[in-house]
């Protein structure tokens, strides 16, 4: 059997430009879920950068776009997480999953991870959390001051194991 085509829009192509006139907004770092349902979930940073007077960078945020039709098109886009400044106070590097465990109180939530360099280089690990289908996400800090994470490995489907 063929797998049916899967399409995926270039990013970025309803923003304003945030830099001002010769600035040029960009999306990166793209990623697919699909929730219990078939919907398609596109994430992605959005990178505003000013190309006059050489001003780079000047903010970033997350995007996830939503489809109902395999990715042919993506009438919700969901923006959130902006941050101004230069390469110092950057968005970065998002992941993301949805929840489609069969028995989970959480089932068809969105998560998207992703870590935001900060004036100082200290790095934050970002989180964000919808469960109304990416129409909002809650986002919280995931990481210590200390830079640790929490991490749990599944040694097996019964015996979680934390660090």
């Amino acid at each position: 059997l063929a797998a049916a085509p899967l399409f995926v829009p270039s990013p970025c192509t309803q923003f304003t430009n945030l830099g001002g006139p010769g600035s040029t907004d960009f999306g990166s770092d793209p990623g697919l879920a699909y929730d219990s349902g078939g919907t398609l979930f596109y994430s992605y940073i959005v990178v505003f950068v000013s190309t006059s007077a050489f001003n780079g960078v000047q903010g970033s945020e997350l995007a996830v776009a939503r489809s109902n039709n395999g990715g042919r098109t993506y009438p919700q886009v969901t923006y959130f997480a902006f941050t101004s400044g230069s390469g110092t106070n950057f968005n970065d590097k998002p992941l993301m999953t949805v929840d489609t465990s069969t028995g989970s109180p959480f089932r068809d939530r969105i998560y998207v991870a992703w870590d935001r360099a900060t004036p100082g280089n200290k790095k934050q690990i970002l989180l964000g959390r919808s469960s109304d289908h990416g129409s909002s996400f809650q986002i919280s800090q995931v990481n210590t001051t200390l830079g640790a994470i929490g991490v749990v490995w599944l040694t097996s489907l019964l015996s979680p194991v934390l660090e």
